[in-house]
């Protein structure tokens, strides 16, 4: 059984995808997906309005997610339920990422669960308001052979995280928390 994590995020979303092993979830694959932003005058040179920008940026988002599932035939998709922001341009982003995870697990026909940012934080960690740092440190530790390949940044996390491994750190504590709340590895492997 193969599972799709995901941190999702309308500018960086992060996934990494896991495979049921004996006795843990095993890192296979992972990315963060950065659409392209274009400024104010770069869409007036291509003649594209804001919407439509948008459009298209949650178009590759959703491609993305659905080539992975299909490549890696993923049967469960586990993501961070969004929430929680002050901005009504955040609130605009959380509420598109949301909208493709939902179109994702449709098309895809998968089940899917989310999790609560604090519910995350408090299965990684132990500290429900951890800081990114504490997270990429706790990926580190949980799947070092993955992290040191996949988290180009290296040692320099324990100085200040680099935006790539916080995103798939993210989603690797989605995972891990997805796998003790709703007991991932024995429903997979009654099945």
């Amino acid at each position: 059984m193969r599972v799709l994590a995901v941190d999702p995020a309308f500018k960086n979303t992060g996934y990494v995808v896991f495979e049921s092993g004996e006795s843990e979830w095993i890192p296979l694959a992972c990315r963060v997906i950065r659409p392209k932003t274009l400024s104010g005058k770069q869409l007036a040179r291509a003649k594209m309005g804001k919407i439509a920008h948008n459009r298209n940026r949650c178009v590759e988002i959703f491609t993305e997610l659905l080539e992975t599932i299909q490549r890696y035939d993923v049967g469960v998709l586990v993501a961070e339920e969004l929430g929680g922001t002050q901005s009504s341009a955040a609130a605009r982003g959380f509420g598109m990422s949301d909208a493709i995870l939902a179109c994702v697990v449709e098309v895809a026909k998968i089940e899917a669960y989310w999790y609560s940012n604090k519910a995350i934080k408090k299965v990684f960690t132990g500290i429900v308001d951890s800081d990114k740092n504490r997270m990429v440190l706790e990926a580190c530790k949980k799947w070092p052979d993955f992290t040191e390949e996949h988290f180009p940044e290296g040692k320099a996390i324990l100085r200040k995280y680099a935006q790539h491994a916080e995103h798939l750190a993210d989603a690797m504590a989605v995972m891990t928390c997805a796998e003790r709340t709703d007991n991932l590895l024995d429903i997979f492997k009654d099945s």
